[in-house]
């Protein structure tokens, strides 16, 4: 078995931002906010302001603050949309990060590539960037190590904190088990099912 593990050669490498909560999620989870409200409460009962108008004004501020998040989250999904966002920043970043170090310091040459793996055909090596378990690290093995390869999609939907549904987006992947028993699998974009193809395609021919 001719598999190796390439590290990160700094603590330069991209991080796998994976989402953060929405503005509202954090915001309801901030222990300054909960300090905030509580003391304005007091301040309303204090003024004479009675508990039931203190009470209609959180909930209107309630019903504001759902209905923004709601605006922002169509929003996002209609950039997203527009922009035919396949493929997440942080997973491009971190594919041509491994792709520099591999290029100048492993003797890489890169003859095919997307967003995932890299392919030395004169050197029969492949490279996988995107670790599964989203650690600083890619994967180089052989021609020979590889066992079979597939195409797949899926339909990623997506919600916000309230369950309202934000997107629907289509994502086409290429699936390559290798010989690793730690770790099997590997999987790179698609730009679309007709590119998935080419690639299984591609694999065929230079790995048979």
């Amino acid at each position: 078995m001719t598999i190796q593990t390439v590290l990160a050669p700094d603590n330069r490498a991209p991080k796998f931002n994976l989402g953060k909560p929405s503005w509202s999620t954090q915001l309801l989870t901030n222990k300054k906010f909960w300090i905030v409200v509580g003391g304005l409460s007091v301040l309303f009962l204090i003024m004479g302001v009675p508990f039931d108008t203190v009470f209609l004004i959180y909930l209107i501020a309630a019903i504001l603050g759902f209905i923004a998040s709601m605006i922002g989250s169509q929003f996002k999904a209609f950039a997203r949309l527009i922009r035919n966002d396949k493929v997440p920043a942080y997973f491009q970043q971190n594919h041509d990060y491994f792709k520099q170090h591999l290029v100048q310091n492993h003797n890489f040459q890169v003859d095919y590539e997307s967003v995932g793996i890299l392919v030395d055909a004169q050197a029969k090596r492949i490279a996988f960037t995107l670790d599964p378990k989203v650690r600083p690290q890619v994967i180089v093995c052989d021609f020979v190590d590889v066992q079979r390869w597939q195409a797949y999609s899926q339909g990623v939907e997506t919600q916000n904190q309230y369950g309202a549904t934000r997107s629907l987006i289509s994502k086409h992947y290429v699936s390559v088990y290798i010989r690793n028993p730690e770790q099997p699998r590997y999987d790179f974009f698609a730009a679309d099912s007709v590119d998935a193809d080419q690639w299984v395609a591609r694999l065929s021919a230079l790995l048979n």
